[in-house]
Order: structure tokens, then sequence, then C-alpha cells
């Protein structure tokens, strides 16, 4: 049986895996979190930036493929040309 500060510390833990995190990198942190007592800080700046994240991804994937830095989603590739688009 877990006790509250394994279920606790296994929500911050499973973000920063699903971020790419290291468990060798992910265990420092908890052991610093848990010596100053407060993980609702370290939840709200991970949720902060996961919600930037979510909103910075699809903007600079959009760019890349305005830019035609970037080759279109396939869902894209069928769709008939703009006419500004067929004339490059």
């Amino acid at each position: 049986m877990y006790d509250e500060v394994d279920v606790r510390d296994a929500k911050p833990a499973h973000q920063l895996l699903r971020g790419g995190f290291l468990l060798e990198e992910i265990a420092p942190l908890l052991d610093r979190v848990r010596s100053a007592g407060e993980l609702e800080s370290l939840e709200a700046a991970l949720s902060d930036w996961l919600d930037r994240l979510s909103t910075r991804g699809p903007a600079l994937l959009t760019r890349g493929w305005v830019a035609g830095a970037l080759p279109r989603p396939a869902a894209t590739l069928n769709r008939p040309a703009i006419p500004s688009e067929s004339r490059r």
C-alpha cells in the first residue's frame, strides 16, 4: 500500500516523465520539494508550463508550414491549392 506522500509525489513525477525527464532527474527534484514541504507550487508551475507548450507548439508548427520550412500534415496535402500558393 502506498502512503500519502507516495501518492502526492506520483502526480508531478508522472507529469515530468511525460515531459521527457528521466527518473534519475526526477528523484532529486522530488527530494528537494519534500524538504521544502510545498508541492502545490511545483504542480502549478508544471501546469502553467504545459499550458504554454500546448499553445506554443501548434503555433510554431503552423508558422513552419506557412513559411514552407515544414511539410504540411497529410490531412491538408490533398486539398485544392489556394490561388496564391499555385502562383509560387
